[in-house]
């Protein structure tokens, strides 16, 4: 796909009055790019890469108002021990925990289901039509594996995680 401005401009002939067309095509495929970049970058958590909390938030309403009538399920994760982690090994081991967790709870969800980080260390997964309390118990506990598999990369400090759902 490459990004065309067409323009068209209708005109009269001063000698014989004859209405004439003039085409112009413009490339703006560049700054088309570029708008997309900006657009994408106000919606995602710049570190993590997930939806940041406003658009994660309208992306959550915007299903419930399409689909209400359907189940659904709201996780909060939050990882324990989050500060410990970055007073003993660092900022920088802190945001490498948050950008692997982000990477391995996308892996492990749909495409149609919502990522977003709220901010630090919490995140929030919200997953169209998973309703049954055993289903939706189940997904938990599949998150909270993904937790353990990333904190296993930080032994020095014991993290771990938290989880709640609520169901709609």
């Amino acid at each position: 796909v490459r990004w065309i401005r067409n323009d068209v401009h209708f005109l009269t002939d001063a000698d014989n009055n004859h209405l004439c067309v003039m085409l112009s095509a413009r490339d703006i495929n560049n700054s088309k790019v570029e708008e997309q970049k900006l657009k994408d970058a106000a919606k995602l958590d710049r570190m993590t890469k997930v939806f940041n909390r406003e658009t994660a938030m309208e992306e959550i309403r915007q299903i419930l108002r399409q689909e209400s009538d359907k189940g659904h399920s709201l996780y909060m994760l939050d990882v324990d021990n989050f500060k410990a982690l970055n007073d003993t090994l660092g900022h920088q081991a802190g945001d490498g925990l948050l950008i692997r967790l982000a990477n391995k709870l996308k892996e492990s969800v749909r495409e149609t289901d919502v990522i977003g980080r709220i901010g630090g260390d919490e995140f929030f997964i919200f997953m169209r039509e998973v309703s049954e309390q055993n289903c939706a118990e189940h997904r938990a506990k599949q998150l909270m594996s993904v937790i353990s598999e990333v904190a296993k990369d930080f032994l020095q400090v014991k993290v771990s995680g938290s989880i709640g759902i609520s169901r709609y």
